[in-house]
Parts: structure tokens; C-alpha cells; sequence
């Protein structure tokens, strides 16, 4: 696991320590590995875990079941019918037991065990686990973007809310909204007008003014029910710099202002992703893309954090992670979590679905711990050099005659 430090808005302060591993359900964002206290700084780094045991918010409709539910833990693989949500006939309703939130507060105890901070969305924008779509779907809407509108929709959000925030953890006592465990929520994984495919279309009437507003009107809410935590829109970055311009990153054409919702009041940090290869760019356009964040987190004077970044090609992805993390870094980011790292479940490493998941042990693993290294001001020097091909294989202890080696780092 990775050493982490954070620094992202006044309120966790950490001892530095390696992170134990986490037997059992993983979270979805590993966010630090410190243990933080109210009122202080801290930066932090480390892996956005695979999303297959947390994630509030997503939902589906497991086979023969009659009943729509919400599947909060889980992918949408077939391998798990754990969900928080369901429709109980006339409402959303909550999921309380062992296949429910019952494992969530599991994650939550074993993240504070092992000293893990998480970064925690509230639903999702894309419909593998169902997601914004499957409120638009209870509601007998036609369009993705009523869930930013509906005012139905908008009421059932807020009461899912409610109902996990106020949630107290079964197995340590502790009020989800209390638990610094729980480093940040987001209040959407990607919000965008367009969801992930055409089942419900976006309207001609969502804007960046449409998902603004929503994001004010929420993340009021949020800090109504939980005032010790951070908060975040979720979104990926996108600009409204250009509008109606070649390029759909900064053309307003995903409905992301991502300024505008930076400067939300409630609203405590930025949180860009970056998949240069998916959205069309290559890697330098990826620094420049980091880069340019940082500036505007300065002018804006919110924190950022890259809530989560990846590229597929794993003949080249090593060096372009330290080119990324090393901008970020010396940028002045506050922390950074990458997509993604792979878990063993059962004895059983999960495949690669989509083709960016990180095996630890291995040399992507070892560039973002060391990359945490440095976000922590380790020298330089005491960091072991990496393979820059992913599935390279280096010999072991090659260094300078005197080293010796503590958990793979270096002193002399």
C-alpha cells in the first residue's frame, strides 16, 4: 500500500506511516494513509481503488429480481447482488442490512484500522451500476439531466443523503458525518449532461448553468446534514472557456464549468481526472492539462486534487505517471489517486476490465509510491530507480555498494 500526506484544506493533520494491507472489501478511493485530525493540513496520495465494494449511488436490477434496486457496492459484473437502494413501490428506499450498508460500515472500520482516508461519491454519472439513470428511470423521466432538475429526483437524492450521513457505523458507533475516517464526499462521480450511452439522452436544455446549479443548491444540502467534511462536485475538470469551439474539453459541450463550481461557497476543492487517451489527447497535453488546474486552483483558492488518472499503454505509462505526478506535484497539488489498482478477493486476483488496473507489487505501483514519497519531501536520492515498461522486471538490490533497503527504501 502507499504512504500518504495531505494538504487539501485545513482540516486533517497525519503521522507518517506505510499503510498495512486491507483484508476484505476495499473502498473505492484510498485517499491518504495517515491518521488525520481535525483542524490541520496534510497532502496525500494513493491508488482509487477498483470500484467493486463502494460506491453510493449506483444502482441496478440483478437478474430475476422484480424489484429495482441500487447496487452501492459492487460493479455491474454479475458477481454480487449487494446493493443499498431499491424501490420499495413508491420511493427509493435503503438497504440497511449485511448486503447493504452493513458493508460499507465494514470498509469504514477496516479503512480506520489500517489508517486509510477515503473520498467518498454520492452517486455516479454512468449506468453500468445505474447511477443518476436509474433515479431518472423511478421517476419515469426522459432525459439523463432531470436528475439535476426533476424536483422529485432532486428530493430522493437529498434524502439519500440524509439517510447516510446521519447513518451511525454498526461496528464502531460512529456517525458516518462524525467518522474522520471519511476524508471527503463528492457529490457526483463525473456529473456531466450526457450519461454513458443513449438510454436516456441529454436534454436541449442542460447547460454548465443546469449542472452549477444543482451542484450549489447540493452541496448546501450536504453541509447542512455534515459540516467536519470536505466536499467536492466530483466532476472531471472540464472548462467553459471556449464555448462552441473545436475542443469538446473546454467547449461547455459536457455541461462542466469547472470554475464555476470550484467557486461554489460549500464547495471546498477541485478534483480534475485525467484519461488523456480516452478523451482524444496524448501525454503532454496531460501535464499541460494538470498544470493548468493547479494555476486555477491558486486564483480560485480552493486545493486540488486528481481524484483520479490513467493510460492503458503499458509500454509507456510509467514514465508519463512520474511526468504527471512529478507536475503535480511541484505544482503544489494537494493529492493525488490513480486509476487503478487491483485487489485480491477470496485469494483471486480480478481480471482487467478496462485495461488500466495496476498490480502491487509491480513497477506502476512502485512509481506512485514513490511519487508519494516525494509528495511526503523524502529525498530524492532515497528513492529506487523503476522499470519504465510496465511489465519489465528489474533485478533487485542493484544499487550503490553500502545501500541497504527498508521496505523497498533505500539508505545509505
Amino acid at each position: 500500500m502507499l504512504a500518504a500526506r495531505t494538504d487539501i484544506s485545513g482540516r486533517f493533520q497525519s503521522a507518517s506511516r506505510q499503510c498495512d494491507s486491507l483484508p476484505g472489501p476495499r473502498a473505492r478511493r484510498v485517499a491518504a494513509c495517515r491518521t488525520p485530525r481535525w483542524g490541520q493540513r496534510q497532502r496525500f496520495h494513493g491508488p482509487r481503488g477498483r470500484e467493486r465494494r463502494l460506491r453510493p449511488g449506483a444502482v441496478e436490477r440483478p437478474e430475476g429480481d422484480s424489484r429495482h434496486r441500487s447496487k452501492e457496492i459492487g460493479e455491474n459484473d454479475g458477481t454480487s447482488h449487494d446493493y443499498f437502494q431499491y424501490w420499495d413501490g413508491t420511493k427509493p428506499a435503503y438497504n440497511d442490512g449485511e448486503d447493504g450498508l452493513r458493508q460499507l460500515d465494514y470498509v469504514l472500520a477496516r479503512a480506520a484500522a489500517s489508517g486509510i482516508r477515503l473520498i467518498i461519491p454520492l452517486v455516479t454519472n454512468w449506468r453500468g451500476n445505474g447511477g443518476m439513470d436509474q433515479y431518472v428511470r423511478w421517476a419515469g423521466g426522459q432525459y439523463h439531466d432531470d436528475f439535476y432538475t426533476n424536483p422529485v429526483i432532486k428530493g430522493w437524492y437529498k434524502d439519500w443523503i440524509t439517510h447516510l450521513l446521519n447513518r451511525v457505523n454498526t461496528l464502531t458507533g460512529v456517525a458516518y458525518k462524525d467518522d474522520p475516517t471519511i476524508m471527503a464526499w463528492e457529490l457526483a462521480n463525473a456529473p456531466r449532461c450526457k450519461g454513458g450511452d443513449d438510454s436516456y439522452p441529454t436534454s436541449s436544455g442542460c447547460t454548465a448553468a443546469t449542472i452549477t446549479a444543482w451542484a450549489d443548491e447540493m452541496s448546501q444540502y450536504v453541509k447542512s446534514v455534515d459540516g467536519n467534511h470536505l466536499l467536492s462536485v466530483g466532476d472531471e475538470g472540464f472548462y467553459c472557456t471556449d464555448p462552441g469551439g473545436p475542443d469538446w474539453t473546454n467547449n461547455c459541450s459536457q455541461g462542466v464549468d469547472t470554475l464555476a463550481l470550484a467557486r461554489l461557497p460549500e464547495i471546498d476543492l477541485m478534483s480534475p481526472q485525467l484519461f488523456a487517451d480516452k478523451w482524444g489527447k496524448d501525454a503532454a497535453w496531460g501535464t499541460s492539462w494538470i498544470t493548468q488546474h493547479l494555476a486555477d486552483g491558486r486564483e480560485i483558492g480552493k486545493p486540488v486534487v486528481l481524484s483520479a488518472f490513467g493510460l492503458p499503454n503499458k509500454a509507456v505509462r510509467n514514465p508519463v505517471y512520474r511526468d504527471w505526478t512529478d507536475a503535480f506535484r511541484t505544482g503544489g497539488g494537494a493529492g493525488f489517486a490513480f486509476w487503478q489498482i487491483n485487489e485480491e478477493i477470496s485469494g483471486q486476483t480480478l481480471p482487467d476490465l478496462d485495461g488500466y488496473t495496476v498490480d502491487c507489487p509491480g513497477p506502476v505501483c512502485r512509481t506512485i509510491t514513490n511519487a508519494g514519497m516525494l509528495m511526503n519531501r523524502r529525498a530524492p536520492e532515497l528513492i529506487d530507480p523503476v522499470a519504465d515498461d510496465d511489465t519489465a522486471v528489474t533485478a533487485a538490490r542493484t544499487m550503490n555498494p553500502g545501500t541497504f533497503y527498508i521496505d523497498n527504501i533505500r539508505a545509505e
